[in-house]
């Protein structure tokens, strides 16, 4: 789970339910279920999200996230750059 400098402006969620309290960005609006769902030691755990953009191009979304309009979940390889320069930051990194 990954944020952009969305939290200059906004609580840092610490805990998985907080992150509903705030606009998601989701990539694959065709996703009829408006949840993320993530894993840690074998344990599933499903979020309901709820965000003001929802879109099936990752660009669009990552760059929503650099413009710090919200949430969002996706592979590290799409914003490897942006996690090493501090653009991005990873929420619960213990979650898959």
């Amino acid at each position: 789970m990954l944020l952009a400098v969305y939290l200059l402006n906004h609580a840092k969620p610490t805990r998985l339910q907080d992150v509903s309290k705030h606009n998601c960005l989701i990539y694959n609006p065709a996703t009829a279920d408006r949840q993320w769902f993530l894993q840690k030691a074998g344990k599933l755990t499903v979020l309901p999200i709820a965000g003001n953009l929802a879109s099936n191009n990752i660009d669009v979304i990552r760059n929503s996230a650099l413009m710090r309009t919200g949430i969002t979940m996706m592979p590290a390889a799409i914003i490897h750059r942006a996690l090493q320069s501090g653009e991005l930051l990873q929420l619960f990194p213990r979650y898959s």
